[in-house]
């Protein structure tokens, strides 16, 4: 199935009064794709000399198209179409355009959520749409940062500072101390997404959650020190992910 999210067009045709002695044409036809294709003037009936800056048409602003969000199930089995149409619903319930970084998603099963090659969750949240909410949040914000190698690197190294020993491995870290550095950032901004999202209870509540399930240690560091995180997140131009402005680049 697959869900398009709208496209914003801007009015774009301008006619441009012909004079008694000038018949110009539409000088800004275009397509639906907002690509000028068509600057056509007709001098057939022109006998003096005109001045052509007046007939440039006028200045059009760069507008941002979004590709439409694919949701597909891996295995096509009933819990996996549940939460497909969970998501789906979440999606169209909420404006999420300015996390979505990737419009591929898959629902599996049998696979961790993870961000790469391609968006994957499960189906344990078929009855806890905020949890499922925040790690299709969670992964698409991984995308985000692999963006921004440079930056994400460079606040991981601030990170090891304010965190020297961090723990590997669950439930309590990541794969690796790198990997632990990264989930802070993560999961950070997890959180702030999830506060323009769902409202301040039900973030508390999800990331109560979190911290008693996976990255115990990464989600209870992000409640005890959200702001020590936000300054590393704004010293490094991490701190505002918008995919809406991304995207239109």
């Amino acid at each position: 199935m697959l869900i398009s999210v709208s496209a914003r067009f801007a009015p774009l045709t301008q006619r441009i009064p012909p004079t008694s002695d000038q018949m110009i044409t539409d000088p800004t036809e275009v397509d639906d794709c907002d690509h000028l294709i068509r600057d056509v003037i007709d001098t057939t009936a022109i006998e003096h000399p005109l001045d052509r800056s007046a007939l440039a048409p006028p200045s059009i602003a760069t507008v941002a198209f979004e590709s439409p969000l694919t949701i597909r199930t891996a295995h096509n089995s009933a819990p996996e179409i549940a939460t497909k149409a969970q998501l789906e619903r979440l999606i169209a319930t909420h404006d999420l355009r300015q996390w979505t970084f990737t419009h591929e998603v898959v629902i599996d099963e049998k696979s961790i959520p993870h961000s790469h090659p391609v968006l994957t969750v499960h189906t344990r949240h078929l009855k806890q749409d905020d949890e499922l909410l925040s790690t299709y949040l969670h992964e698409q914000l991984h995308w985000f940062l692999t963006r921004h190698p440079e930056q994400t690197k460079a606040a991981e190294a601030d990170l090891a500072k304010l965190y020297p020993n961090v723990p590997v491995g669950y439930p309590q870290g990541a794969n690796d101390t790198e990997s632990t550095y990264l989930h802070l950032l993560v999961c950070r901004l997890e959180q702030q997404a999830d506060l323009a999202v769902i409202g301040e209870q039900r973030t508390a509540d999800a990331m109560q959650f979190w911290a008693g399930d996976h990255y115990r240690w990464v989600y209870r560091a992000v409640l005890a020190d959200g702001a020590k995180i936000d300054e590393i997140l704004r010293r490094r131009g991490l701190a505002d992910p918008d995919a809406r402005i991304a995207n239109s680049r």
